[in-house]
């Protein structure tokens, strides 16, 4: 399938008071097809959320390139929607508001804001909830009101940085079929940084693993199982193998 974002040969290094420089990522390259669902999983500090930030425009490698649609990314666009590890919700907004806020600042008509920002409400499972306050919401229902706020311009990539990695393990469970539930409607390219294997796995068309800092990329599985999918698959067999060859991959 074509490729709507591509990374070619990318480095990132931050400077370091003590060594001069800190070298995040070096020659990762990677393709997004459209409609793909695309996880990467590694060790922590090996430069995954990097990596996430070149390829929505927010940061610049410092050698190779970043492609959306064949063209170089140099800035963040409406088309790239991402979703972080935390809502970052304003509190004194309630949740229609919040995820209104990037139309709001696009200049959209109030009322066609209003309205497009409740049709997201209600496609994350927030019926009832437009109205609330962050500090009213759970956990999760905060995470969906950062995914609302993600898809609100109808991106055609969405980039996703362990948004569910703070959520209890039912919840997350709930959240990754959420997320399936979502992606099947819009069909968007996915980018997913996550610590478990499992949901990598649960998610993915392919799984890609990153190694230890500076991350280079390790290794790429194709995930055979079938759509739509639900728990019982992760209690298979088929499944426990994969987690097990993905599992090695990270700590050899």
């Amino acid at each position: 399938m074509p490729a709507v974002l591509e990374a070619i040969n990318v480095r990132k290094s931050f400077p370091d008071p003590r060594s001069g420089e800190l070298l995040a990522i070096e020659d990762i390259s990677l393709a997004a097809g459209q409609g793909e669902f695309l996880t990467i999983v590694g060790p922590s500090g090996g430069g995954k959320t990097t990596l996430l930030r070149l390829l929505a425009g927010l940061q610049q490698p410092d050698a190779g390139q970043v492609l959306f649609r064949g063209e170089p990314l140099t800035a963040p666009r409406r088309s790239i929607g991402i979703v972080f590890q935390r809502a970052n919700l304003m509190p004194w907004r309630t949740v229609l508001h919040n995820v209104a806020l990037p139309l709001e600042v696009a200049g959209t008509n109030p009322e066609a804001a209003r309205e497009q920002a409740q049709a997201l409400v209600s496609l994350v499972g927030l019926h009832g909830f437009a109205d609330a306050y962050p500090t009213q919401l759970s956990g999760g229902m905060q995470q969906r009101v950062a995914l609302a706020r993600a898809l609100v311009h109808e991106p055609s990539v969405l980039l996703l940085d362990e948004p569910f990695g703070s959520l209890d393990a039912l919840t997350r469970e709930r959240m990754n079929g959420e997320l399936l539930r979502i992606w099947d409607v819009r069909r968007p390219t996915v980018v997913m940084v996550t610590h478990s294997i499992q949901e990598a796995l649960f998610l993915a068309d392919r799984v890609l693993v990153m190694s230890a800092r500076p991350g280079r990329l390790r290794a790429e599985f194709s995930v055979p199982l079938p759509r739509p999918r639900d728990l019982a698959l992760t209690a298979t067999p088929v499944f426990a193998q994969m987690i097990a060859a993905v599992r090695r991959e990270i700590v050899e």
